[in-house]
Protein backbone atom coordinates (compact mmCIF):
# COMPACT_ATOMS: atom_id res chain seq x y z
CA UNK A 1 0.00 0.00 0.00
CA UNK A 2 2.56 2.54 0.48
CA UNK A 3 4.82 2.09 -2.46
CA UNK A 4 1.53 1.55 -4.54
CA UNK A 5 -1.28 3.09 -3.54
CA UNK A 6 -4.36 2.56 -5.22
CA UNK A 7 -3.67 -0.83 -6.58
CA UNK A 8 -6.35 -3.30 -7.15
CA UNK A 9 -7.07 -6.29 -7.86
CA UNK A 10 -4.21 -7.24 -5.36
CA UNK A 11 -3.42 -10.98 -5.78
CA UNK A 12 -0.14 -12.42 -3.35
CA UNK A 13 2.02 -15.97 -4.07
CA UNK A 14 5.33 -16.43 -2.57
CA UNK A 15 7.93 -17.67 -4.65
CA UNK A 16 11.59 -18.55 -3.29
CA UNK A 17 11.93 -16.10 -0.85
CA UNK A 18 9.65 -13.35 -1.81
CA UNK A 19 6.21 -12.06 -1.64
CA UNK A 20 5.03 -11.61 -4.57
CA UNK A 21 1.74 -9.11 -5.72
CA UNK A 22 0.02 -8.50 -9.14
CA UNK A 23 -2.12 -5.84 -9.34
CA UNK A 24 -3.27 -3.32 -11.38
CA UNK A 25 -2.09 0.48 -10.61
CA UNK A 26 -3.34 2.98 -13.64
CA UNK A 27 -6.88 3.42 -15.07
CA UNK A 28 -6.05 2.43 -18.55
CA UNK A 29 -7.08 -1.58 -18.52
CA UNK A 30 -9.67 -3.51 -20.07
CA UNK A 31 -11.67 -6.18 -18.35
CA UNK A 32 -10.31 -8.92 -19.81
CA UNK A 33 -6.38 -7.78 -19.59
CA UNK A 34 -4.50 -9.35 -16.67
CA UNK A 35 -2.65 -7.56 -13.93
CA UNK A 36 -0.35 -4.78 -15.37
CA UNK A 37 2.49 -4.68 -12.23
CA UNK A 38 4.18 -7.59 -10.37
CA UNK A 39 5.98 -6.37 -7.47
CA UNK A 40 8.57 -8.93 -5.46
CA UNK A 41 9.21 -8.26 -1.30
CA UNK A 42 11.11 -9.67 0.92
CA UNK A 43 9.05 -11.52 3.71
CA UNK A 44 10.00 -8.51 6.30
CA UNK A 45 8.16 -6.47 3.66
CA UNK A 46 11.37 -4.67 1.30
CA UNK A 47 10.41 -4.43 -2.18
CA UNK A 48 13.12 -6.05 -4.28
CA UNK A 49 12.00 -5.36 -7.97
CA UNK A 50 8.67 -4.12 -9.87
CA UNK A 51 7.86 -4.97 -13.60
CA UNK A 52 5.27 -3.45 -15.38
CA UNK A 53 3.78 -4.13 -18.89
CA UNK A 54 3.41 -1.33 -21.19
CA UNK A 55 1.85 -0.76 -24.43
CA UNK A 56 4.61 -0.99 -27.64
CA UNK A 57 3.10 1.82 -29.13
CA UNK A 58 3.85 3.84 -25.57
CA UNK A 59 7.78 2.64 -26.17
CA UNK A 60 8.37 6.00 -28.10
CA UNK A 61 7.25 8.54 -25.96
CA UNK A 62 8.18 6.35 -22.46
CA UNK A 63 12.06 5.46 -23.64
CA UNK A 64 12.99 7.13 -26.49
CA UNK A 65 16.16 5.57 -26.59
CA UNK A 66 15.49 1.99 -26.34
CA UNK A 67 12.91 2.73 -28.88
CA UNK A 68 15.18 4.49 -31.37
CA UNK A 69 17.77 0.64 -30.57
CA UNK A 70 14.64 -1.42 -31.29
CA UNK A 71 14.03 0.48 -34.45
CA UNK A 72 17.96 0.24 -35.82
CA UNK A 73 18.11 -3.24 -35.36
CA UNK A 74 17.34 -6.34 -37.83
CA UNK A 75 14.21 -7.23 -35.49
CA UNK A 76 12.45 -4.22 -36.20
CA UNK A 77 12.99 -4.67 -40.34
CA UNK A 78 9.81 -5.73 -41.75
CA UNK A 79 11.67 -7.41 -44.32
CA UNK A 80 13.02 -10.16 -42.04
CA UNK A 81 9.56 -10.92 -40.80
CA UNK A 82 9.75 -10.46 -37.24
CA UNK A 83 6.48 -8.87 -35.47
CA UNK A 84 7.15 -7.33 -31.82
CA UNK A 85 4.76 -8.28 -29.19
CA UNK A 86 1.85 -5.32 -28.09
CA UNK A 87 3.35 -5.34 -24.62
CA UNK A 88 6.93 -4.41 -23.57
CA UNK A 89 8.03 -5.50 -19.79
CA UNK A 90 9.84 -3.28 -17.84
CA UNK A 91 11.50 -4.56 -14.99
CA UNK A 92 12.65 -1.53 -12.28
CA UNK A 93 15.09 -2.70 -9.55
CA UNK A 94 17.03 -0.75 -6.74
CA UNK A 95 19.74 1.37 -6.61
CA UNK A 96 22.44 0.43 -8.50
CA UNK A 97 21.01 -1.94 -10.94
CA UNK A 98 20.07 -1.43 -14.40
CA UNK A 99 16.61 -0.17 -15.49
CA UNK A 100 15.49 -3.41 -18.12
CA UNK A 101 13.10 -3.29 -21.26
CA UNK A 102 12.35 -6.47 -22.39
CA UNK A 103 10.97 -6.30 -26.07
CA UNK A 104 9.74 -10.14 -27.60
CA UNK A 105 9.47 -10.26 -30.89
CA UNK A 106 8.72 -13.56 -32.92
CA UNK A 107 8.85 -15.11 -36.47
CA UNK A 108 7.14 -17.62 -38.12
CA UNK A 109 9.50 -19.72 -40.96
CA UNK A 110 8.61 -23.03 -42.14
CA UNK A 111 5.57 -23.45 -39.97
CA UNK A 112 8.16 -23.02 -37.18
CA UNK A 113 7.48 -19.75 -34.79
CA UNK A 114 10.76 -18.53 -33.16
CA UNK A 115 10.51 -16.19 -30.38
CA UNK A 116 13.71 -13.36 -29.10
CA UNK A 117 13.35 -11.55 -25.55
CA UNK A 118 15.58 -8.60 -26.45
CA UNK A 119 17.06 -6.98 -22.98
CA UNK A 120 17.33 -3.50 -23.42
CA UNK A 121 18.98 -0.63 -20.75
CA UNK A 122 16.87 2.51 -20.77
CA UNK A 123 20.40 3.96 -22.57
CA UNK A 124 18.93 1.68 -25.72
CA UNK A 125 22.20 -0.75 -25.02
CA UNK A 126 21.00 -4.48 -25.93
CA UNK A 127 22.11 -6.91 -23.27
CA UNK A 128 20.76 -9.62 -23.63
CA UNK A 129 18.86 -12.01 -26.17
CA UNK A 130 17.17 -15.01 -25.28
CA UNK A 131 15.46 -17.45 -27.96
CA UNK A 132 12.84 -19.19 -27.47
CA UNK A 133 12.65 -18.30 -23.57
CA UNK A 134 10.31 -19.66 -21.09
CA UNK A 135 6.50 -18.66 -21.58
CA UNK A 136 6.26 -18.58 -18.07
CA UNK A 137 9.17 -16.08 -17.08
CA UNK A 138 8.43 -14.37 -13.84
CA UNK A 139 12.06 -12.49 -14.22
CA UNK A 140 13.06 -13.79 -10.71
CA UNK A 141 16.68 -14.13 -11.71
CA UNK A 142 16.59 -10.26 -11.97
CA UNK A 143 16.09 -9.64 -8.77
CA UNK A 144 18.44 -7.43 -6.81
CA UNK A 145 21.82 -8.48 -6.72
CA UNK A 146 24.87 -6.81 -5.38
CA UNK A 147 28.48 -7.44 -5.67
CA UNK A 148 30.37 -8.84 -2.69
CA UNK A 149 33.97 -8.87 -1.15
CA UNK A 150 36.22 -9.17 -3.61
CA UNK A 151 34.27 -8.87 -6.48
CA UNK A 152 32.55 -5.66 -5.45
CA UNK A 153 35.96 -4.42 -4.20
CA UNK A 154 37.60 -5.25 -8.31
CA UNK A 155 34.57 -3.61 -9.64
CA UNK A 156 34.71 -0.44 -7.42
CA UNK A 157 38.59 -0.66 -8.90
CA UNK A 158 38.01 -1.10 -12.15
CA UNK A 159 34.98 1.20 -12.82
CA UNK A 160 34.53 3.98 -11.11
CA UNK A 161 30.83 4.09 -11.35
CA UNK A 162 28.71 1.23 -12.86
CA UNK A 163 25.21 -0.62 -12.82
CA UNK A 164 24.37 -4.01 -12.09
CA UNK A 165 22.42 -6.28 -14.76
CA UNK A 166 23.03 -9.64 -13.74
CA UNK A 167 25.12 -11.28 -11.13
CA UNK A 168 25.17 -15.84 -12.01
CA UNK A 169 27.03 -18.16 -9.82
CA UNK A 170 27.60 -21.42 -11.44
CA UNK A 171 30.16 -24.16 -11.55
CA UNK A 172 31.88 -22.20 -8.54
CA UNK A 173 32.29 -18.93 -10.85
CA UNK A 174 30.87 -16.10 -10.83
CA UNK A 175 30.02 -13.86 -13.67
CA UNK A 176 28.87 -10.59 -13.12
CA UNK A 177 27.39 -7.83 -16.21
CA UNK A 178 27.72 -4.70 -15.61
CA UNK A 179 26.94 -0.96 -17.66
CA UNK A 180 30.01 0.88 -17.09
CA UNK A 181 31.66 4.20 -19.83
CA UNK A 182 28.61 3.63 -21.73
CA UNK A 183 28.69 -0.48 -22.39
CA UNK A 184 28.16 -3.66 -21.04
CA UNK A 185 30.92 -5.80 -19.51
CA UNK A 186 31.10 -9.10 -18.82
CA UNK A 187 33.50 -10.31 -16.22
CA UNK A 188 34.12 -13.95 -14.93
CA UNK A 189 35.26 -14.50 -11.12
CA UNK A 190 36.79 -17.63 -9.92
CA UNK A 191 35.33 -19.51 -6.69
CA UNK A 192 38.03 -17.36 -4.66
CA UNK A 193 36.42 -14.31 -6.22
Amino acid sequence: NARYPGATDVSWSVKNDYAVANFYWDNARAASHSPNHTAWFTMKGDWGMTETEIPFDLLQSLAPKVYEAFSASTYAQVAEGWTPDHEVDVLQRGAGTEKLYVIEVSKREAGKETEVDLYYTEGGILVKEIIDADKDQDYGEYLPQKPTGNIEAWLKQKFTTYTVVEIETEHGQTEVEVMAQGRKHEVLFDASQ
